[in-house]
């Protein structure tokens, strides 16, 4: 009777390999086994012992870690994009890293400051620990399956639109030797043995992209009156309601947004009037956004996300 074994998901997936089969340079020894009888005597002969070592595979990948590119301003400084390079080899194998801004297709080139190595290893750019890579200085070795985090990090330049796009691509290169697959670097491997391309060339490329994210605010002011008749004339004891419309469009964020609206000269604030956006604010200068002080209306938005719309609204009465 055959017994199935059932071997639970987590097990599968902590010990599955990305990188090419036996490690580079390990021995594999093989030696045949004969036997015969002669004349009711039973022999065992053994061949000859042969050993082979496993030559090297460069192969790598780079996968960006930027689902959906990396939200900018314009102009902006060292801003980073993330990318993953693993090791797919079965050997210890450094890589040269190098970036590409100058992409088609995009509506900016983004202005390369540096590649940086992730040291301490938290996913997360961290200027002034991380480490500053230099070509032939510090490229990066990986074991077999092992990854490093590269960070991309350029300036972007001025005067790009909301919505505009900027392409920047990491590349990873053997430093052993790329080229076609199968071709091979006789006893460049590790331990002396040959060295010998993968499906990857030895090398690989993958693409990130900023996203330039802006708001431009404007602001309408209208106003309404009400006169003691009825009517809509600005006679004097009249009501005049003020009605500022703050439009935010775009994708990006506007900070430290502030109103002010001074009285004019021949009018006089109502107490109480202030609203934004239907809720009554105080006077006073408290915990909510708005006051009128110094003869001035002013609200406080903080934070205004594009696209939206803000409405402030007070009154005053004709002197």
């Amino acid at each position: 009777m055959l017994a199935f074994i059932s071997i639970p998901p987590l097990l599968l997936a902590a010990t599955a390999a990305h990188a090419a089969g036996t490690r580079a340079s390990t021995p594999i020894s093989n030696t045949a086994t004969v036997t015969y009888s002669d004349g009711g005597i039973g022999h065992v002969q053994q061949s000859n012992n042969n050993i082979l070592r496993v030559d090297e595979l460069l192969n790598v990948s780079i996968v960006s870690n930027d689902a959906g590119g990396v939200l900018v301003h314009s102009p902006d400084h060292a801003q980073a994009l993330s990318f993953t390079v693993t090791n797919l080899g079965n050997g210890n194998e450094a890589f040269r890293l190098s970036a590409d801004t100058a992409i088609t297709g995009d509506q900016f080139d983004p202005q390369l400051q540096s590649l940086v190595l992730d040291s301490n290893n938290n996913g997360v750019y961290d200027p002034g620990t991380d480490t500053v890579y230099v070509p032939g200085s510090n490229d990066p070795v990986l074991a077999p399956d092992q990854s490093i985090r590269v960070f991309l990090v350029s300036n972007i330049p001025a005067a790009q639109p909301d919505g505009a796009i900027g392409f920047a691509a990491l590349h990873a290169a053997a430093l052993t030797g790329t080229g076609t697959p199968g071709s091979a670097f006789p006893g460049k491997g590790d331990n002396g043995v040959d060295a010998v391309v993968g499906t990857s060339g030895g090398q690989a490329q993958a693409q990130g992209r900023y996203q330039v994210s802006a708001a431009t605010l404007t602001l309408v002011k209208t106003q309404s009156i009400a006169d003691s008749n009825g009517g809509s004339q600005p006679l004097a004891g009249a009501t005049v309601t003020y009605t500022l419309t703050l439009q935010a469009s775009g994708s990006g964020t506007a900070y430290n947004v502030a109103v002010n609206d001074p009285i004019p000269a021949g009018v006089s604030y109502v107490a109480g009037s202030l609203r934004l956006d239907g809720v009554v604010l105080s006077d006073a200068a408290d915990a909510d956004a708005g006051q009128f002080s110094g003869n001035a209306v002013a609200v406080q938005l903080g934070q205004v996300q594009a696209p939206s719309t803000h409405t402030i609204v007070f009154q005053v009465t004709v002197n």
